[in-house]
């Protein structure tokens, strides 16, 4: 298993539906993320990203940076190190769980995303192993 050390949580969104990104750094160096999302406490949501985190670092290879989620209406993007969250406008979300992530490895760097129609569950993990396929082809 992989130590992972949480050195921040951000608050995507306050207000419901609560989203929560965990930034941390495993024992060998690599920058991870875990986003969780819940309707009923910003807590709840922070324990959910944090578990992602962990559970993402055991999982992967690479280092990842979240750059965008859409979340039933709710999105959420980052642009040079800022964030912009946009609530509504859009009556129909199609698909509405999408995630896309930029992940890097030995020098080299990849996007990622992917996205659901059911559930939210597994999209950030789609994401990564999709972008680290691709840096796993260029090497």
């Amino acid at each position: 298993m992989t130590d992972v050390e949480i050195t921040n949580t951000t608050y995507l969104s306050n207000s419901r539906p609560f989203i929560v990104s965990a930034d941390g750094r495993t024992d060998d160096g690599r920058e991870i993320q875990g986003l969780g999302i819940s309707f009923i406490t910003q807590s709840r949501a922070t324990n959910k990203a944090i578990s992602n985190a962990e559970t993402l670092a055991a999982e992967t290879s690479c280092s990842y940076q979240i750059l965008n989620v859409d979340y039933r209406g709710t999105s959420v993007a980052v642009m040079n190190d800022k964030l912009e969250v946009q609530k509504g406008g859009r009556t129909i979300y199609f698909p509405p769980y999408k995630v896309r992530i930029s992940a890097a490895r030995n020098g080299k760097s990849a996007d990622g995303s992917s996205s659901s129609f059911f559930r939210f569950n597994g999209t950030v993990e789609s994401a990564v192993k999709s972008a680290e396929s691709q840096l796993d082809r260029m090497s």
